[in-house]
């Protein structure tokens, strides 16, 4: 009976700094695909970092579309505002000075009104004169520097004054620059009403005057600069606009 015999392939053993062909095949298999992974996550924490730093410092890149302003453009939008200036900035002035105009006569018809309404409630003289320091009456000046209205028992003099035992009912304060108040002979430094609610002189007599409140600037046209506040004898107050006054203003 014949005998078979097994025979087993030698094993190769590699050479020194060499290695196995076999062993390096199996091992590299794996390890070449972590290693491919390690360098991708590297790669984009490189990326991430390169966009971080660009957005913090404002480097990112301009957008498809985006361009600068053109001279022309620039002086064309330089024309466009000059004009809306020139457009503009007179009628604030008019808006300003008309503003302030309104406001100061205003001030002096409620003044004027209120000394009327007292002296009836109280059946007694209440008088209005100009006044620098808010306490006395002056015949100096206009009546832009001020005004107060007062009770009036005592009047020893042809011109208004604030005599002991007489007490202050209000004061107006100096109007805004450059509006001027002015009285004719009528209305020159006082306004007195009497118990009945009429106009009196410091005698007694029946008095009538005119008070011009006035804004000296070219901000207002003749036709508007002015208005007149009218006292007639009986008491009444009229307010007028008078016309083609110049810009120097004053008196009626």
């Amino acid at each position: 009976m014949a005998r078979c015999a097994l025979r087993t392939p030698p094993l190769r053993t590699p050479s020194k700094g060499r290695p196995n062909p076999d062993v390096t095949t199996r091992r590299r298999g794996p390890d070449a695909r972590l290693v491919g992974r390690s360098q991708r996550v590297e790669d984009g924490k490189h990326l991430g970092m390169r966009t971080t730093l660009q957005g913090m410092h404002g480097l990112s890149s301009p957008r498809p579309g985006q361009r600068g302003v053109t001279l022309i453009e620039l002086l064309m939008a330089l024309v466009v505002m000059a004009v809306l200036l020139a457009i503009g900035v007179p009628s604030f002035r008019t808006s300003i000075a008309g503003n302030r105009l309104s406001s100061s006569t205003n001030e002096l018809v409620s003044a004027l009104a209120l000394a009327r309404s007292e002296a009836v409630r109280r059946g007694n003289r209440i008088t209005v004169c100009k006044s620098a320091d808010g306490a006395n009456c002056t015949t100096a000046g206009g009546w832009q520097q001020g005004w107060i209205v007062f009770t009036d028992g005592t009047r020893a003099t042809a011109v208004a004054t604030v005599d002991v035992g007489e007490t202050v009912i209000s004061r107006g304060q100096a109007v805004s620059a450059p509006v001027m108040i002015t009285g004719n002979a009528g209305a020159q430094n006082f306004v007195s009403f009497a118990a009945d609610g009429t106009v009196r002189t410091m005698a007694g007599a029946l008095q009538a005057g005119v008070l011009r409140v006035c804004y000296p600037n070219s901000a207002l046209g003749n036709e508007r600069r002015a208005r007149d506040i009218e006292l007639l004898a009986t008491g009444r107050l009229t307010l007028t606009t008078p016309g083609n006054v110049a810009v120097a203003c004053p008196a009626p």
